[in-house]
């Protein structure tokens, strides 16, 4: 009898047959954030633990899907922390602050399985806390996390440089004020070359008004973005822009299924690049959502 069968055929008790099952849905789910049936709407994210009364945003996976960073702040007047919660038994537990974070303001966390890019007002040298985001870096090692690195320039400048994203080849794309856009924040992208950044570019698809938070599909055939331009929902709107012969076009938006009359912001992908997951803020809360991504992007 194989040792699946055995196991069912003789009496468990109550404790064993709870880990058994567990033990199955981890087998059959094997991404914690998985769900059994398509998310046509959108799911709030771990109610009460993650998403709760505070304010979070930010979202991202470890390459396993078994680990979440995001921002966290109590309120808007509180300095913003990056947060990590690890799914074990059966759920995702409290969230801490990651060892690096909590004196400055950090936000906006996107991790490549190495490095935790994000955006901080922390010191640069001894001059004190800076008045604006910059672009940093930590790696994660087999003993913890190494001590944040600021990104050199051309990839920071004078003003705000925030919300970092690496693509699967390495690229950075990043959103900021520094002179030269159309709007007065836009996307830039800075490719990777040999090992080093090039001197960052501004992409084709911002428009006048604000641009930023971009995520790139790992096949780079589009990008979801945060703006605030013309023909959204409301406030602040995700939209998406296809990649078509090489050439960003076709902008639109990711329509009232998530898009509401408030702000829809900081989206990212899950590492299966089954879900979109993304925050929604309405008046002084901000929660983290999820929805299939198949119900917004109409690939070709």
């Amino acid at each position: 009898m194989p040792a699946f069968h055995r196991a069912i055929s003789q009496p468990l008790g109550i404790a064993t047959l709870v880990a058994f099952l567990v033990c199955c849905n981890a087998v059959a789910q094997p991404h914690p954030y998985q769900t059994a049936e398509t998310l046509e709407e959108p799911l709030l994210f771990a109610p009460g633990v993650i998403s709760t009364d505070a304010i979070e945003y930010g979202p991202t996976f470890s390459p396993d899907g078994r680990t979440f960073y995001f921002t966290r702040r109590a309120s808007w007047r509180d300095t913003p922390a990056l947060y990590v919660s690890h799914f074990a038994e059966g759920a995702w537990q409290e969230p801490t602050v990651l060892p690096f974070s909590g004196q400055y303001s950090d936000e906006y966390p996107s991790f490549d399985g190495d490095r935790l890019y994000f955006a901080s007002k922390r010191p640069v040298d001894d001059t004190g806390e800076r008045s604006h985001n910059d672009l940093w870096f930590v790696e994660r090692t087999d003993d913890g996390w190494g001590t944040p690195q600021h990104l050199p320039a051309p990839l920071n400048g004078d003003g705000i440089d925030s919300h970092p994203h690496t693509t699967a080849k390495g690229d950075l794309y990043f959103h900021s004020n520094r002179a030269g856009g159309p709007g007065g924040v836009d996307i830039h992208r800075a490719a990777l070359v040999e090992g080093h950044y090039a001197e960052p570019v501004i992409v084709p698809f911002n428009s006048e008004a604000t641009d930023g938070e971009a995520i790139v599909d790992p096949e780079e055939r589009f990008i979801i973005f945060y703006s605030e331009r013309e023909g959204g929902q409301g406030r602040g709107d995700l939209f998406v822009v296809y990649n078509e012969d090489g050439a960003w076009s076709s902008v639109a938006n990711l329509g009232d299924t998530i898009n509401t009359a408030d702000y829809e912001w900081t989206p990212a992908f899950s590492p299966d690049g089954r879900y979109l997951f993304y925050a929604h803020l309405a008046g002084n809360n901000s929660d983290i959502y999820q929805i299939d991504l198949d119900r917004l992007v109409n690939l070709p």
